[in-house]
């Protein structure tokens, strides 16, 4: 599965909510928030209020969602529409940022936990929010290997 921008929030919250899909590989691109695992905020920047929990995570965290950012999609970029907001900035003012601290933080939660972490981030270089390029460099990444 492929999603650029607000296809890839669709696609990285599909990997969270539904880890028994049978999805093999999930390619959520440029997305513009994410929803962090933190119990403090709510959906659909955090996990309060969902049934979400450790064990479901875990599930979740076996998947192959591969994050995939565009390098240049950063605090310059115009193409998009970027949501600002108090909360939705703690997550990074650039979708790179973004993308970047939600794996990173994911990363640092499936550790705590002994999860196996099967997530990838890749960045894809001298791209910015363009879903051609993203969707041209999504194809090769899955099927040129």
């Amino acid at each position: 599965m492929f999603g650029h921008s607000a296809g890839g929030q669709i696609l990285h919250r599909f990997a969270l909510l539904y880890p028994n899909s049978k999805a093999d590989k999930i390619l959520a691109s440029n997305a513009g928030t994410y929803t962090f695992l933190d119990h403090k905020t709510k959906f659909p920047f955090g996990i309060k209020n969902t049934r979400i929990n450790t064990k479901w995570l875990k599930k979740s965290f076996k998947k192959n969602l591969i994050l995939f950012l565009g390098e240049l999609d950063n605090k310059t970029e115009t193409r998009g529409r970027m949501l600002r907001s108090k909360t939705v900035d703690k997550q990074g003012v650039s979708r790179i940022d973004r993308g970047r601290n939600f794996y990173k933080f994911s990363e640092t939660f499936a550790s705590k936990t002994n999860a196996n972490y099967n997530w990838k981030l890749v960045e894809i270089q001298k791209v910015g929010h363009d879903y051609k390029k993203m969707a041209k460099a999504a194809g090769k990444y899955l099927y040129e290997k």
